[in-house]
């Protein structure tokens, strides 16, 4: 039987505990977690990873999630 591969997600949010926190929680489900501090950040490394899914933090002080789903 194979192993199911990790699925990526790349997680943007201004406050690193909550990187932290989600990277606890979703690494038990079989989830590698990439976290991006605010959005510029954020929006190259979804560039450079190309992730299965993103989770943004909608209210950042250098780029606000709405601003990031727009680049």
């Amino acid at each position: 039987m194979m192993a199911e591969s990790m699925r990526r997600v790349v997680y943007i949010e201004d406050e690193p505990e909550m990187i932290d926190l989600v990277r606890l929680i979703l690494v038990r489900k079989n989830y590698e977690v990439i976290g991006a501090i605010g959005g510029r950040e954020g929006l190259d490394m979804v560039r450079k990873e190309i992730p299965d899914v993103v989770l943004l933090d909608l209210m950042m002080p250098d780029m606000d999630g709405w601003k990031c789903t727009s680049n």
